[in-house]
């Protein structure tokens, strides 16, 4: 289950919002993302299997949701393409379960008209 991550005394990365630390690993989260998916292109799937549970592993603050969420969908992609359909469903569970977190504005569409409500 996805929880945001805690950081006690002697811990080597200092996490705390607004922070200089915080900001480079929010950085290395998305990037180990990105490297996966140009891995996953060049075809290289071992190196980018690697870079996206990486990105997993240190992305947990609850501002990195969608670099989190994202590695999960391409790594659950990428076992269940190798068969791996226990690890991947549970990957994919794991994402649906922060989207189902997140407050999307309902939108209501008309004719030449779109209505937001709150949800």
């Amino acid at each position: 289950m996805w929880k945001p991550r805690t950081h006690g005394e002697g811990s080597s990365c200092d996490a705390r919002e607004g922070s200089h630390f915080h900001g480079h690993h929010v950085l290395a989260g998305a990037y180990l993302r990105n490297l996966g998916e140009i891995q996953l292109q060049a075809g290289h799937p071992a190196q980018a299997r690697k870079s996206f549970e990486r990105a997993i592993e240190i992305s947990t603050a609850p501002d990195e949701w969608q670099v989190h969420m994202d590695a999960l969908l391409n790594l659950a992609k990428m076992q269940n393409q190798a068969g791996q359909i226990a690890d991947a469903d549970a990957g994919f569970r794991q994402a649906l379960e922060i989207a189902g977190k997140l407050d999307f504005p309902r939108v209501k569409a008309t004719p030449g008209k779109c209505d937001r409500t709150p949800c």
